[in-house]
This record gives structure tokens, C-alpha cells and sequence, in this order.
């Protein structure tokens, strides 16, 4: 394996329960945060089908400012058990996400701009 990928070896999988994941995130230096689970074609939160973010929003008030440590990742875990895991992004966290759909040429644009290992090729 070369240095980059051994680098990334701790990331959570799609079998990593979300607790375990929030908890990896948390090792590493990140800010996880629950968010709600798609439920089918709904959401887990109360508006259930007529949800227009389903399994795309946090549990939390407040998540911009969440600095949880481990004794609350258990306890948020516990309260939502099949919550997914989010993570703060931007300012402090130092953290920057590009959300790239697939459709209207996302797998183009991917293509022509991904040049590391770490970066899916659709």
C-alpha cells in the first residue's frame, strides 16, 4: 500500500455501525454529528414523507457549534441509534465537502478533475 492510502485505513465503511463511526471520526480529529436515516423513500424525522432533506439533516439544534467528546457520541448514539453520521464542515473545522450528483454531467466533471488516488472515479 503506498503512504496516502495507509493514511485513510481508519475511515468507516459501509458495514461500520454508526456509533463505531462517529467514534472513528471523533479519533481523527473531526466533529461528527447525528442525522437523521432515510426511511425508505421518507425520512426518520417527524415529517416522514413529506420530508424534502430525507436522511440529509441533523437530530441536533445547535450541530454548527457540537464539539462533542466520546462520553456524548455514546449518549447522542444511544438517544438514535440508526441516526446516520454527519460531520461539521467548514470554518473551524477546517473541513470542505464538494458534493458532486452524478446526473447533469457530475460524472464528467469528475473525470476531468480528479487527479489522487483518494478521489472516486465514478
Amino acid at each position: 500500500m503506498d503512504r496516502e492510502t495507509d493514511a485513510m485505513d481508519w475511515l468507516p465503511d459501509d458495514t461500520t455501525a454508526p456509533l463505531a463511526a462517529a467514534l472513528a471520526y471523533r479519533a481523527h480529529g473531526f466533529r461528527p454529528i447525528p442525522i437523521f436515516a432515510p426511511a425508505g423513500r421518507a425520512c426518520s424525522c417527524r415529517m416522514g414523507r413529506s420530508c424534502q432533506a430525507a436522511g440529509k439533516h441533523p437530530v441536533l439544534r445547535g450541530w454548527q457549534r457540537s464539539r462533542a467528546n466520546e462520553r456524548t457520541i455514546h449518549a447522542r448514539w444511544s438517544a438514535w441509534p440508526r441516526a446516520n453520521v454527519g460531520l461539521v464542515t467548514g470554518g473551524p473545522a477546517r473541513l470542505i465537502v464538494l458534493d458532486v450528483d452524478a446526473t447533469k454531467d457530475g460524472n464528467r466533471f469528475m473525470r476531468s478533475r480528479c487527479v489522487t488516488s483518494l478521489c472516486p472515479r465514478p
